[in-house]
């Protein structure tokens, strides 16, 4: 018995040894008997169908930006759908092939449908939105005189757009894309707040004790671009807080070095 199953089981991986075997699906549909390069045709062309689908990426139910589905790639992941069903009962587990093969034969394995875009292509369209969204936050920057803590720089909270979020978004879009067809998506562009380390809030709660540097410099006779560079530079590290155990950069305090600058 053992020799005769195996000589089956041998038999129909050499017939099945460039196509899918039967019983696999993906989305209920059978592609038994079908080449890694047939599957994935199949999908790409299922894609060029929606390609004039636009989706309308909105603030607050505002309408931002039009993007179609063609300029972000959307659409079926064709090459991971077509090499995902040809790889069922290929593994280098002799029992597990056969197991899965036999499965699929009797009852069929059903796979999912998996969707994708182009993330840079998505960035890259969304970069006119940057301005408007994009903020780094600012850290509070303190005063320390006659013994207290003042604050001369408040801190500002800072915004960013969530992509990931919104690339989860489009995606659980893609149903609706194939199957009722419309002319348009709305797309919530999620903005993210984005809090400073350092808040003009919690400058009581810091424990500040003492001023830990203090430097002076006399430059009234230099010439202009001296003066300017060092009053930039001042500016930007004066009242920078140091937690405890944490080490001053200079550099990362001063940020930015160059001509624009």
């Amino acid at each position: 018995l053992f020799f005769v199953s195996t000589s089956i089981f041998l038999i129909f991986q050499r017939i099945y040894s460039d196509v899918i075997y039967p019983g696999i699906t993906v989305n209920g549909v059978n592609f038994g008997g079908k080449t890694e390069a047939e599957v994935k045709g199949y999908f790409e062309e299922k894609n060029r169908k929606i390609q004039d689908v636009n989706f309308v990426f909105t603030v607050n139910d505002v309408p931002k930006t039009t993007i179609s589905a063609k300029e972000i790639e959307f659409g079926y992941n064709a090459e991971l759908l077509s090499k995902q069903s040809f790889s069922i009962g290929r593994s280098k587990n002799l029992l597990t092939n056969i197991y899965l093969i036999s499965r699929a034969y009797i009852n069929s394995i059903n796979l999912s449908p998996s969707f994708s875009f182009s993330d840079k292509k998505l960035r890259e369209r969304l970069s006119v939105l940057n301005s408007e969204f994009e903020k780094s936050p600012v850290d509070a920057l303190f005063k320390f005189e006659n013994g207290r803590v003042t604050a001369f720089r408040p801190s500002v909270t800072g915004s960013t757009i969530n992509y990931n979020r919104m690339g989860e978004n489009l995606v659980s879009k893609a149903q609706d894309a194939f199957f009722r067809k419309p002319t348009e998506i709305k797309i919530p562009i999620l903005i993210e707040t984005l809090k400073p380390q350092v808040s003009t809030e919690d400058a009581n709660n810091f424990g500040i004790k003492e001023l830990i540097g203090e430097g002076i410099s006399h430059f009234a006779h230099s010439i202009p671009s001296r003066i300017y560079n060092i009053s930039l530079a001042s500016s930007r590290v004066s009242g920078v807080l140091i937690a405890p155990n944490q080490e001053f950069s200079f550099a990362k305090a001063l940020g930015d070095v160059s001509a624009y600058t």
